[in-house]
């Protein structure tokens, strides 16, 4: 299990950028980031920005269903294999 979130930390910590650039964009009109400012770009097509937008839900989904898991999340465990 603790493998299996270490690879979600990973990926995690680039959803937490987005959250980072959409509030930075939010409340200060800029990215300060720019990890999805190709949504942005005119060239973009409008699918890619719609399918763009799981990145901001990713986490919260995925907090949830550690939640409500009876086995408990290895956080630690996580963290230090994803450090290694």
């Amino acid at each position: 299990a603790a493998f299996l979130l270490s690879g979600g930390i990973l990926v995690a910590i680039d959803q937490v950028l987005w959250y980072v650039d959409m509030l930075g964009l939010l409340f200060l009109g800029k990215m300060p980031v720019k990890v999805c400012g190709y949504l942005f770009w005119p060239s973009t097509p409008l699918v890619k920005k719609v399918t763009g937008m799981h990145h901001l839900v990713f986490v919260p989904l995925v907090l949830g269903v550690c939640a409500i898991s009876d086995a408990g999340i290895p956080l630690l465990r996580g963290w230090l294999i994803s450090v290694a």
